[in-house]
């Protein structure tokens, strides 16, 4: 059926795609308590997770773990890539602060 692929920040089930690759998100009330914690490791993962799409050829559910609310983005990107198995990236994360 599947893999289950466990990380520090998070938990994935791959499986083969059947066509096109796809990812789902799930950050649940017991990862954090406030809508917004979870609104933004679910932005910040599924922002890394598309950048990756081409070069999975697989299906795969991300489930963030506690840890993962704490996490910046460069933390969770490359833990979906030590996790995935793919080659670290050498160019830097976008900026998502105002000036």
């Amino acid at each position: 059926m599947g893999r289950v692929l466990r990380g520090r920040y998070v938990i994935i089930r791959a499986r083969p795609a059947i066509g096109v690759a796809k990812s789902g998100f799930v950050v649940s009330s017991t990862v954090a308590k406030k809508a917004t914690d979870r609104n933004l490791v679910k932005r910040r993962l599924r922002d890394a997770v598309q950048k990756l799409l081409p070069q999975l050829r697989s299906e795969i559910i991300v489930y963030a773990t506690r840890a993962a609310v704490g996490a910046s983005y460069d933390q969770l990107n490359n833990d979906l890539r030590q996790t995935l198995l793919l080659p670290p990236t050498t160019h830097a994360s976008p900026s998502h602060r105002r000036h």
